[in-house]
């Protein structure tokens, strides 16, 4: 179905393919736990080369909700683009943890998102700080969740609705339906508890693996 590059981070850049049972798993399950439907209105801050952007354009469009594109200038400016998230009514938002904190340290006087009901953070680790001052300048009407899934495994594979933040880092959650998140020694056994390991996904709606690199 699709092509998207790994940042290259940790060497060359490898290309993951992406089918469309994967990406159809996650929009069917998304939608229907957080009911996204024909009243919502989302906004796509991903640009067309992180497969984030996946997520943004097909949730809404499969779903009969109305997708609200930005003026990409708009996205840099924290002023602007909270402003225009006002103006059009975002309902449901994606969006990083680093881009939401540089927004409210911009928020213009008095302005209120009093339509927005479904904030998914992902990609860096999420902390209460950064919940709380979401939640006093905007209240406690959006339900935050934390995602977490690396570009392998089809965009997300666990979730943590957050009500009460717990302190500090807040944690990646349970598994999506059709997954199973591992936690494995180094020597490929299951770790204990508080035992530091590395996190193994399991599931059939993961990737092909990368482009021309089948091993």
């Amino acid at each position: 179905a699709y092509i998207f590059f790994t940042s290259g981070s940790t060497g060359v850049p490898k290309g993951v393919v992406g089918t469309h049972l994967g990406l159809a798993h996650f929009l069917d399950w998304q939608r229907k736990t957080f009911s996204i439907g024909r009243g919502d209105r989302a906004a796509q801050m991903t640009s067309l080369s992180f497969d984030m952007v996946l997520r943004d354009m097909f949730l809404a469009l499969s779903s009969g909700a109305t997708l609200c594109i930005p003026d990409e200038s708009d996205v840099l400016d924290p002023r602007a683009v909270l402003c225009w998230m006002a103006e059009e009514k975002i309902s449901v938002l994606h969006v990083v943890p680093t881009l939401l904190r540089a927004w409210l340290a911009h928020v213009p006087p008095n302005l209120k998102l009093p339509d927005l009901r479904r904030v998914f953070l992902a990609g860096e680790p999420l902390t209460d700080t950064l919940i709380n001052a979401f939640r006093s300048e905007f209240g406690e009407r959006a339900l935050v969740t934390n995602f977490y899934g690396p570009t392998e495994t089809t965009l997300i594979k666990s979730f943590h609705s957050v009500y009460v933040p717990e302190r500090g880092v807040q944690p990646v959650g349970r598994a999506q339906p059709g997954t199973q998140m591992l936690v494995l020694n180094v020597v490929g056994e299951l770790c204990g508890i508080n035992e530091i390991g590395q996190i193994a996904i399991r599931t059939p709606y993961r990737t092909l693996g990368y482009l021309n690199a089948p091993d």
